[in-house]
């Protein structure tokens, strides 16, 4: 993390812009940050930081609050903290999950949990070439995939996710939910591939691993109106995606919205992001910085 970015969030930090957003924007709404594979020390750091400051409820509170319209009844600034994809080193939260006693919901990938396989986003290739692999056809990128060296199906060691004890063992202390399959971008398959994939996905955490699946993350973030009612049809009661924001009563339990934490930050950082600031602000600053000629980073 730079010393300017450092500086910039704390001095966001002690604004009273974070808290005024606590205070108003976030006071009637819930607040659901996803994070993917932060260090023990940064997620101790950053959870502390926010239970001072927001009411932690698991996501499983927010999903029957909307289901049964008793939203007014969640406490005020409430906050759910999510994982995706359960990547094996979730398993070194155990001891923050336990000492801080505050419900965490991980994202499995049913068919790379408990496994050797892999996830197709961490093969050796430039950032733009998986970029532009997330735009294809399904099919078709799983055969470009292939012609680069990576099989869906070939598992090897060390694995990169969950082990089926590790999930076990860790169901005591976070609510594991289903993120797909093998984490494509659902709105590249067809109709069939993308049924699988969601409903698949909770039939196989189900029976191999007997957890109880309500949820679904949308891989990528991306989904449309197919994915959600895929998601609804397949026995979810809830689903989240990416899109920025804030969820309140009148939210469609299945497009609720995350805020995307940055895992290299500071405290400062974490607390500003989680108040929605960071992205108010952060579309007007790369305007104003194309606007000078700089590349948005």
């Amino acid at each position: 993390m730079s010393r300017f970015r450092a500086l910039f969030f704390t001095v966001l930090r002690w604004t009273p812009l974070p808290w005024l957003l606590r205070h108003t924007y976030q006071r009637r709404a819930v607040t659901v940050l996803t994070y993917h594979n932060p260090a023990p020390d940064t997620a101790r750091r950053h959870f502390r930081a926010l239970a001072r400051r927001y009411r932690v409820i698991s996501l499983r509170d927010l999903e029957r609050a909307l289901r049964q319209g008793r939203f007014d009844e969640l406490p005020p600034r409430a906050l759910v903290l999510t994982l995706d994809d359960g990547l094996r080193e979730v398993a070194d939260l155990e001891p923050v999950c336990q000492d801080l006693r505050l419900p965490l919901t991980v994202f499995l990938c049913s068919g790379i949990a408990g496994t050797g396989r892999r996830f197709w986003f961490t093969h050796p290739l430039p950032v733009a070439e998986k970029e532009r692999l997330k735009r294809l056809p399904h099919r078709e990128r799983l055969r470009q995939l292939e012609e680069a060296g990576f099989d869906q199906q070939l598992e090897s060691d060390p694995p990169q996710a969950l082990s089926s004890e590790q999930i076990a063992r860790l169901s005591e202390v976070m609510d594991f939910q289903a993120h797909t399959r093998f984490h494509p971008c659902l709105p590249t398959c067809e109709d069939a591939e993308a049924w699988e994939e969601i409903e698949g996905s909770r039939r196989e955490l189900e029976q191999q691993h007997e957890l109880e699946i309500y949820s679904l993350a949308y891989p990528n973030g991306d989904y449309g109106p197919r994915e959600a009612e895929m998601a609804r049809r397949a026995g979810f009661r809830c689903a989240v995606t990416t899109d920025h924001g804030v969820n309140r009563a009148a939210a469609d339990p299945f497009l609720l919205r995350r805020i995307s934490m940055n895992e290299d930050g500071g405290t400062a950082e974490a607390i500003v992001t989680a108040s929605g600031l960071w992205g108010f602000l952060r579309p007007a600053l790369v305007q104003a910085f194309r606007r000078l000629g700089y590349a948005s980073r």
